[in-house]
């Protein structure tokens, strides 16, 4: 009877533990699940916040976009950006800067946003060669400033065909019909026409080629020429030394190789000793000469 009893007792008391095992497992469910609907709805409201700020930046975007758009129409359209105005600085009395307003007058009328420097450039070189450099600023909404630099005289060159002499820009272009004797004098032969103002009859290039041969015999070699021969329809340089001795170059041939082969053949053909009619250093791997 006891025995029956210790084992009726411990039946309830395992069937209270079980009875309560179940009663905590019902108690996590629902608190587990109402968890889970929480992070839902966040993320759905977090979702929302999301989207109104994607639809606020991309109506703030349509907007700059029309206003864009309206203003590039505008600019196209309006002859508000049209070019009325032009200044042009004068820094030399050789140049009226009315001529230059008046070859920029085929620009007037167009759109200041899509006028280029080198629209003005183009007319200007062409048309006043003279000219070294050019800049421009502009003048908003309608207007430009022209500043110009003027190439300066730098040598006198006297065409053998008339025997008239023009003073030449450091850039190769006649200025004037003038003879400036503190000018050094060139001679250019073989010039079947006269030389006009405003002409262009050697090229920069060629002009520093005479310059930096000039320097490079004198320095290399210790002849100072005292005379400047172009021939233009042979392209070729002579240069005098001395009165009498005549070195012939090529102006279509770097004046580097030209200086090389002469001092490569300086000691043999003794050319600080003998007197020479000519030296011809046009010849690539050749030097001819002629002694007196």
């Amino acid at each position: 009877m006891f025995g029956s009893r210790r084992k009726a007792h411990k039946r309830k008391k395992n069937q209270r533990r079980e009875l309560m095992i179940p009663s905590a497992q019902g108690d996590f469910r629902p608190r587990k699940q109402l968890r889970n609907k929480g992070l839902k709805l966040k993320e759905y409201l977090k979702g929302i916040s999301i989207l109104q700020q994607y639809l606020h930046i991309s109506a703030l975007g349509i907007a700059i976009l029309l206003l864009m758009g309206g203003f590039i129409a505008f600019a196209f359209a309006s002859p508000y950006f049209e070019l009325k105005r032009i200044e042009v600085e004068r820094e030399s009395a050789r140049f009226d800067p009315g001529q230059v307003e008046a070859a920029l007058s085929e620009i007037k009328g167009k759109n200041l946003l899509f006028l280029q420097k080198s629209d003005v450039e183009t007319i200007l070189f062409e048309r006043f060669p003279t000219f070294r450099s050019i800049e421009m600023e502009e003048l908003w909404p309608d207007g430009i400033r022209i500043s110009v630099e003027i190439s300066q005289p730098s040598f006198l060159l006297e065409n053998t065909f008339d025997a008239i002499t023009s003073v030449m820009t450091e850039d190769g272009v006649a200025i004037r019909r003038y003879a400036d004797e503190s000018l050094p004098r060139w001679k250019i032969l073989q010039h079947e026409r006269p030389i006009q103002p405003s002409t262009q009859v050697l090229s920069p290039d060629e002009v520093q080629f005479i310059r930096d041969a000039q320097t490079g015999l004198l320095k290399g070699f210790g002849i100072i020429t005292d005379e400047v021969q172009i021939l233009w329809a042979a392209r070729e340089l002579h240069l005098v030394a001395d009165g009498r001795m005549t070195l012939w170059f090529d102006l279509n041939i770097p004046l580097i190789d030209q200086l090389e082969r002469l001092a490569a053949s300086a000691q043999e053909i003794e050319l600080s000793t003998r007197g020479f009619k000519h030296i011809d250093l046009r010849i690539p791997e050749h030097l001819y000469f002629e002694w007196n």
